[in-house]
């Protein structure tokens, strides 16, 4: 037996003691073996055998043998602990986890990654056992104990430094870079987990400084904050950094809305001058840390990420796991079984260019991804749930807070949470210590909380919710190329800002055409987002609309449990209904603004009832007009118009007294912060321009009909008719109910069926009318306007519905029998007609072709970087994202001067088959060649070979590889039209 494993199992037999002795003495000892991850000095016996787990496997034991003395019966404590809404869902994820074993493609693999989690639940039960038994106190003791590890292992980093840079020795956890400043990870193995463990540890010191009773401890603890900053600075881990400064922004922002905004001023203030001097005395010293720190995070940067290919890489596995549960988007590919899954997937190619590693073990690289391309949907639902969970007790406990220290703790927990949730984007921490913060997180925020927000019946709907809506709309979500014209051309000009040609604040589509006004910002500032961390591809074009699908249905069901209290089957059956609806799946799966603009009107609405119902809180409700309007526009006034009427219903037909005038300030006040300011940049920069396109154009010409879009004002009729398939069938009845309900409701005659429900009947009839006229009465129609309807309708079939399975009492068996009837009935339908939401993929060709010019983009022979490639008599909008270049529209006299001599002018082209075939009969030339062709596309023009040499020479002054040459011409050329045109 090895001296390793001997050691391990001391450590197990201590730890096993010290839990006889007090179950709690052992947790808080616990707290400085999280650290100790490097596997050269800490895997004791077995790979990744760390002390931790020794220790854990101690506690466990002591735990497990109290149970068998006590009789096989569990103590006392059960009650608390096993009855806790948040284990039920761990043990849910766990069993989701174990079936995910019958499609994994490694099952060993996948058994060790269930023991890691298996330890994970045991973790959480012997968190809760401790809490219930000791208190707030416990928790206090941990975390000082915590902020102590976390100073002793920073304490290594300057050793490590030291032997690397005076005494040539590289020692563990030490990660030198080429023509970079070296990495510090001290214990652990992975530098970049070691900077998440630091963003837990840093944001508790404040608590304990103003905490301290003595002096001394004040100082223990200023140190300790300076040392442990600088060895997360000595990471050098983007990823981390991006968390710690997030969180550090949001813990100062929390802090001033309590009250202490000029502390929060003087502590953002010293921070940046600490920072600043720690890089001008490295400057002096001659590390040149300015420039190789700049060097580092400019990476972070989109456009000069062809020199990354670490951000490339990690864009590729967070696509992959994508990728892996759009096969199986029920079940996904099999917990632990990553590795394998993610070399089927498309984008692994491009990952192993980037990373040539195809011998090596690939690990599940996000939080928050990894549940999906392992256990899918179903399993990930619920993953996702717990942690929103979290969220919600952390921010009522600081809602409550009214002492400073009760404050800096509370924020210690929101910060550490939100930084090692962004920082968990990228990489996955299947590590002891995350869980461990997570869970007192948790035990913190609901200390003392007798009820929870959401049941497991609740969390059970939830999840067989997103399941069903995400298993239609994320299914082979990147199967088809983009659809002309608006989903091609906001992927463009969100492309383009990530390129630098514009900005946020000035979009550009064409260059030859400048500055685009059609619509406000915020799809397109969103669909950028995702282009940074998937990659520019068609699923991270459509991830947000795909998204703001799956929420609205999440959203819908928690509407539906305000709007009907007394029902369950309600809202469950509204949300299947919304989920179910062959035009919102469609419209989902599109990247354009019409989802997410109606998800924004669905949470405006929820928002007024919430407020209505409580006087509160009325600023949700102006927050969300105005993401409404940042995202197109004027649809925003179908919400305020709804409310309006509903409003002044409710005081002149039920004569409520819950509305005062400064609520309607509170939403005014609300909406303008967040909608105004983009438009008086706009305003401000552009003037006339802006004013021309964006409201009289694109808003009041629009709204008279343009571009022939013009239709009826009974179109949308028809239009649900077709869309809404077999729920269109159920709505007619249910409209009628509805509106009977809604208006009459109160009335002698009908009040004891829908007294309780009148109200709530009465809203959803309103924005159901409003919105339909409100879009009819504009000339200018198109299918996807509509969208916004059904949300409402939703609603008012689910509960119809469930007014026709509970018209007499069923056994509960029948009754859920009869909804998972309409479950299956309406899903057997939505896949009998995936015709309609699933296109052929129009654009393939086309997208074939613009690879080709991209693999010869760097070839002057082939054609120039200067000269533009021609779009001729085909639809602009995917020619323009397709082709990798600097491209431009031509019309038929421009084709016809490049094409009428041999002696004309060099070009190329991209055109269909058809109109190559036209131009090749009226214009006979033998040099127009034929470049590539793919399924009715064609690449064609004259031979670049026998072209002037200038043209091949570089043409710029610039060096080359400080910018993107991919997007060059584009980007430094941009409004000049000198080197472009």
């Amino acid at each position: 037996m090895s001296l390793t494993i001997l050691l391990g199992l001391f450590t197990s037999i201590i730890f096993f003691v010290l839990a006889k002795k007090r179950l709690s003495l052992a947790v808080l000892w616990l707290a400085f073996l999280l650290p100790l991850d490097n596997r050269i000095y800490f895997s004791w016996g077995f790979d990744q055998g760390s002390p931790a787990r020794f220790a854990l496997l101690g506690i466990f034991g002591c735990l497990f043998f109290s149970c068998i003395r006590a009789g096989v019966k569990l103590p006392k404590w059960k009650e608390p602990v096993f009855k806790d809404v948040f284990l039920q869902i761990l043990v849910f994820v766990w069993v989701i986890r174990l079936i995910s074993f019958s499609v994994s493609l490694d099952l060993a693999s996948s058994i060790s990654y269930q023991v890691f989690f298996s330890e994970v639940v045991l973790v959480y039960i012997l968190l809760k056992k401790c809490v219930e038994e000791e208190g707030r106190v416990f928790i206090l003791k941990f975390f000082r104990n915590y902020i102590l590890a976390g100073f002793l292992v920073s304490l290594y980093s300057p050793y490590q430094y030291y032997m690397y840079k005076f005494k040539d020795k590289i020692l563990p956890g030490v990660w030198p870079l080429e023509n970079r400043p070296v990495r510090i990870g001290s214990l652990f193995w992975d530098i970049n987990h070691y900077g998440a463990y630091l963003s837990t540890v840093i944001p508790f010191i404040p608590y304990f400084f103003v905490r301290a009773k003595t002096a001394k401890g004040r100082v223990f603890y200023f140190l300790a904050f300076l040392i442990c900053i600088a060895s997360f600075g000595m990471t050098l881990s983007r990823s981390a950094i991006i968390g710690l400064s997030a969180a550090f922004l949001l813990y100062l922002i929390l802090l001033s809305f309590k009250g202490y905004f000029k502390q929060s001023a003087i502590v953002l203030a010293a921070v940046l001058i600490l920072v600043m001097g720690i890089i001008y005395a490295g400057d002096r010293a001659g590390l040149k840390l300015s420039y190789q720190l700049q060097k580092r995070f400019l990476s972070i940067n989109f456009s000069y990420r062809v020199w990354d290919d670490s951000i490339n890489a990690h864009s590729a596995l967070a696509y992959g796991s994508w990728q892996i549960m759009e096969k199986n988007p029920i079940l996904g590919g099999g917990y632990g079984s990553f590795n394998k899954q993610f070399r089927t997937t498309e984008i692994s190619k491009t990952y192993f260019d980037l990373d040539p590693v195809k011998d090596a073990v690939i690990p599940p690289h996000s939080v928050w991804f990894e549940p999906l391309s392992a256990t899918g949907l179903l399993g990930s639902a619920p993953f996702y749930i717990f942690f929103t969970l979290i969220w919600y007790f952390l921010f009522a406990k600081y809602r409550k807070a009214k002492q400073l220290s009760d404050i800096l703790l509370t924020l210690g927990f929101i910060s550490g949470l939100l930084a090692v949730s962004l920082s968990g984007v990228f990489y996955s921490y299947n590590m002891e210590f995350f869980y461990v913060f997570v869970f007192f997180a948790l035990l913190y925020g609901a200390y003392k909380v007798k009820e929870p927000p959401l049941k497991l019946k609740d969390i059970l709907a939830l999840t067989f919710i997103v399941v069903l809506a995400g298993s239609f709309i994320f299914y082979k979500l990147d199967a088809n190329t983009l659809i002309d014209w608006d989903e091609a051309i906001y992927a463009k000009i969100a492309k383009n800002i990530l390129n630098g040609v514009g900005d946020p604040f000035n979009f550009v589509w064409q260059i030859s055409k400048g500055s685009w006004f059609e619509k406000p910002p915020l799809f397109i500032w969103l669909t950028s987002l995702s282009f940074q961390l998937f990659g520019v591809n068609e699923f991270a074009a459509r991830f947000i609309s795909a998204l703001s699908g799956v929420g609205s249905t999440i959203a819908l069901y928690f509407f539906g449990k305000r709007l009907f209290k007394k029902s369950f089957l309600a809202p469950v059956l509204s949300a299947i209904v919304l989920a179910t609806s062959v035009h919102y799946i469609f419209q989902s799966r599109n990247g354009t603004t019409d989802v997410l603009t109606s998800f924004f009107i669905l949470c405006a609405m929820y928002t007024f009832w919430i407020a209505r119902k409580e006087g509160k809180r009325w600023w949700l409700l102006g927050l969300f007009l105005g993401l409404t309007t940042l995202t197109k526009g004027p649809v925003a006034v179908i919400p305020v118009i709804s409310l309006t009427v509903y409003v002044l219903s409710d005081l002149f037909l039920y004569k409520e007294k819950r509305y005062k005038i400064r609520d309607f300030f509170e939403v005014l006040a609300a909406f303008l912060i967040v909608s105004l300011p983009w438009h008086l940049v706009e305003y401000v920069r552009f003037g006339k321009d802006f004013i021309d396109s964006y409201v009289f154009y694109h808003i009041f010409e629009r709204g008279r009909g343009i571009e022939g879009h013009s239709n009826s004002f009974w179109w949308y009729v028809i239009v649900i008719k077709v869309w809404f398939r077999h729920w269109f069938v159920v709505a007619i009845p249910a409209l009628l109910l509805a509106v009977l309900g809604g208006f009459f409701g109160k009335a002698e005659r009908f009040k004891k069926y829908f007294e309780e429900e009148a109200a709530s009947l009465l809203f959803l009839v309103i924005w159901v009318i409003v919105t339909f006229f409100v879009l009819s009465v504009s000339v200018s129609k198109i299918q996807w306007y509509i969208i916004p309807i059904y949300p409402p309708l939703a609603l008012i079939v689910g509960w119809f519905l469930s007014r026709v399975l509970t018209v007499r009492k069923w056994p509960k068996a029948v009754l859920y029998s009869g909804v998972l009837g309409v479950v299956a009935a309406s899903s057997f339908l939505v896949y009998y007609w995936k015709d309609m939401w699933m296109l052929e993929d129009y654009n393939r060709g086309l997208k074939d072709v613009g690879q080709m010019i991209a693999e010869n983009r760097d070839r002057y022979e082939f054609i120039p970087r200067t000269v533009p490639v021609y779009i001729y008599n085909i639809p602009s909008s995917s020619a323009l994202f397709y082709t990798l270049r600097y491209a431009k529209v031509a019309g038929k006299a421009d084709i016809y001067e490049m094409m009428k001599s041999t002696d004309g002018k060099a070009f190329m082209a991209i055109t269909n088959k058809g109109s190559f075939e036209s131009l090749k009969k009226e214009y006979v030339n033998p040099r127009v060649i034929i470049y590539a062709e793919s399924k009715g596309f064609v690449l064609f023009g004259k031979d670049w070979k026998d072209v002037r040499e200038q043209f091949n020479q570089q043409p710029y002054g610039t060096p080359l590889e400080i910018y993107d040459p991919y997007y060059f011409c584009e980007w430094v050329k941009f409004g000049t039209n000198t080197l472009c045109d």
